[in-house]
């Protein structure tokens, strides 16, 4: 349902209806995709994913949430709540600092990282 390149390119992320976005390297000694992280926190299929930078990720769900990931640990850094119903989709500001998610119970929210 989604995938997203890293910003350097050695990363490309997807996921759907698992519930989990899952991180491949495309530059491995060997020469194949491998993958190097699952992310598991959502409840719900995974509707959007993008790369904040190669060490963090933000994913949206089916489960009304955005979350927020560290890669190197495969830690949640943050959960952002709010919307009553699936967050369809996420835009990131060029600064990566905000974004606005949209959801099907027909709002859109504006999100500082930041905070």
């Amino acid at each position: 349902m989604t995938c997203g390149f890293a910003p350097s390119g050695n990363l490309v992320a997807c996921g759907g209806w698992d519930n989990m976005c899952t991180i491949y390297s495309l530059k491995t000694k060997e020469g194949n995709v491998k993958v190097v992280r699952e992310l598991n926190g959502h409840n719900g299929y995974l509707s959007c994913c993008r790369f904040l930078s190669d060490q963090q990720i933000l994913t949206s769900s089916g489960d009304a949430s955005c979350l927020l990931w560290d890669i190197e640990t495969g830690q949640l850094v943050t959960a952002l709540l709010g919307h009553d119903g699936d967050v369809n989709c996420f835009a990131l500001t060029k600064d990566a600092n905000t974004f606005i998610s949209g959801s099907c119970d027909t709002s859109s929210k504006l999100w500082d990282i930041r905070e």
